[in-house]
């Protein structure tokens, strides 16, 4: 289940990079972005205010025989976060203003900040004209529940505000690995986006795509299913003869034939 999240977390990191009130500082699965310190206050070493995107936990349940490909539910974790230290003084008034955002360093607008971001996070990833928001909701089958918390240390020093939005998403099987994607399908779009957008990365992702994109058939149900050997002889799904790929399959399908790959 690994590709489709890697997937769904690019795409939202994409998505959403210089199209909410964080601008460019969004941040792909930065670990440690929140540290609670010895007096149990929170912590960043960001200088900036930050948005940063996680794959979290992941279940799946009543896959089919033995298919590893089922991705269920994954959490997908947007953290949103301020701190005091990111003011300046406005030299017209006197106030301390958030630097680069123009709002007042106060408690207050740091709230106002974190609802701004947490509304445009929603609008960014539901915008039709974004091309990465509908690659994402292409990943998407279903949101099944938004839970939102805030975070905040007000020691002494420098205080930081955030927002955690956890939405737990069912998620699109993983394609079979080495196996062609169908054109227009979210696969090619997202190998075709990622590297236009992100060729350094685009590389990487391949490795979990597989090989080049050989035609799997007539071994392509028994992968989807995770069956035996004589499992799939037996149902018909595969090969009588496994070495030779000529052999007709007892569902009639023959080698070289219609793919049956999942879509």
């Amino acid at each position: 289940m690994s590709l489709a999240r890697v997937a769904l977390r690019i795409a939202a990191v994409e998505a959403l990079r210089g199209r909410t009130r964080i601008g460019a500082n969004v941040l792909d699965s930065q670990i440690g972005i929140l540290d609670v310190a010895g007096d149990g206050g929170l912590r960043t070493d960001e200088d900036r205010p930050f948005l940063a995107v996680y794959t979290d936990a992941g279940k799946s349940e009543g896959a089919e025989a033995r298919n590893l490909r089922e991705n269920g539910e994954i959490d997908l974790v947007f953290v949103v976060g301020v701190m005091t230290a990111l003011t300046e003084i406005d030299p017209e008034t006197g106030a301390a203003r958030l630097i680069g955002l123009g709002l007042p360093g106060t408690d207050a607008a740091f709230e106002f900040l974190l609802d701004l971001v947490d509304r445009q996070i929603t609008a960014v990833l539901t915008d039709p004209a974004n091309e990465w928001s509908e690659i994402w909701r292409k990943l998407v089958d279903e949101v099944v529940r938004v839970v939102r918390r805030r975070d905040a240390s007000a020691g002494d020093a420098d205080r930081l505000a955030a927002r955690e939005i956890r939405l737990t998403v069912k998620v699109k099987a993983d394609p079979l690995i080495n196996a062609a994607q169908a054109e227009g399908s979210v696969w090619s779009k997202f190998r075709a986006k990622l590297a236009t957008d992100r060729p350094e990365l685009a590389a990487e992702v391949e490795a979990l795509f597989g090989t080049a994109g050989a035609d799997l058939a007539p071994f392509d149900l028994q992968r989807m299913r995770g069956a035996s050997a004589g499992e799939a002889r037996a149902l018909g799904f595969a090969p009588h003869d496994p070495a030779d790929p000529a052999a007709t399959i007892k569902a009639g399908v023959v080698a070289g034939g219609p793919s049956l790959r999942a879509p």
